[in-house]
C-alpha cells in the first residue's frame, strides 16, 4: 500500500520485476460507487491514520464520563488512546488541540481497581514515560482514577497538555485509537 513516495518506488520496482506488462493491485478501493477513494486499510470516518504505530486517532468533541468514552470507542473496535511514549503524546495532543485547546482530554491510563497502580486501557503498566503535571498524580478528593490532558485554560500555559488525574465520572472530552479495517 504505497501511503508515501518511498514505498510507491518499491512497489513499482517490485511490480517491475517480476512483469513490467502485468497490472497489480495494491490497497487503493473505490468507495461504494463514490468519487472517492480509500486505502485498504482505512479508518473509520473522522480518524486519522498514524503511520509509524499504524493506529487510528480520533479526538472526540464532546463530553463523556471515562467509562461512558471507554464504550465510544469499543464501538468502533478500539479503545482509548495510549500514549505510551513522547511521540504519540505529541501527535495526541496536536489532534486534541485542533478540535479544542481550551478543554481537557480523557486518554486510556487509569488506576481503577489497582489501588493507585496505573494501568493503560490494555492491562499493560505504565512505564517510563509518563509527563505528569506537577504534583500529579495527587488522587484530589480520594477519587481521581482517570488520567486527561490538562488544558490551556487551567494553570499557567507552561502546564498545559500534561497529565492530570481526574475524577472517571468528570465530563471530558476524549481520544479513541483503533486498528485500521
Amino acid at each position: 500500500m504505497p501511503r508515501d513516495a518511498a514505498i510507491n518506488t518499491f512497489l513499482i520496482e517490485l511490480k517491475n520485476d517480476v512483469d513490467k506488462n502485468a497490472a497489480f493491485f495494491f490497497g487503493l478501493i473505490r468507495i461504494r460507487h463514490e468519487r472517492r477513494w480509500e486505502w485498504e486499510d482505512a479508518c473509520p470516518s473522522g480518524y486519522t491514520y498514524r503511520q509509524t504505530n499504524r493506529l487510528c486517532y480520533k479526538a472526540f468533541n464532546r463530553l463523556s464520563k471515562y467509562n461512558d468514552a471507554k464504550a465510544t470507542c469499543s464501538s468502533y473496535g478500539g479503545t482509548l488512546a495510549m500514549p505510551r511514549n513522547a511521540a504519540i503524546d505529541n501527535f495526541l495532543i496536536n489532534l486534541k488541540n485542533a478540535v479544542d485547546l481550551n478543554t481537557a482530554f480523557f486518554f486510556g491510563l487509569n488506576c481503577i481497581g489497582h489501588e493507585r497502580r496505573w494501568v493503560w486501557e490494555d492491562g499493560t503498566a505504565l512505564g517510563s514515560f509518563h509527563p505528569w503535571g506537577p504534583r500529579e498524580p495527587s488522587d484530589s478528593g480520594g477519587d481521581q482514577d482517570c488520567v486527561e490532558y490538562v488544558s490551556a485554560t487551567w494553570y499557567e500555559a507552561a502546564l498545559r497538555d500534561t497529565w492530570n488525574d481526574m475524577a472517571c465520572a468528570t465530563p471530558r472530552k476524549f481520544i479513541c485509537q483503533v486498528p485500521p479495517t
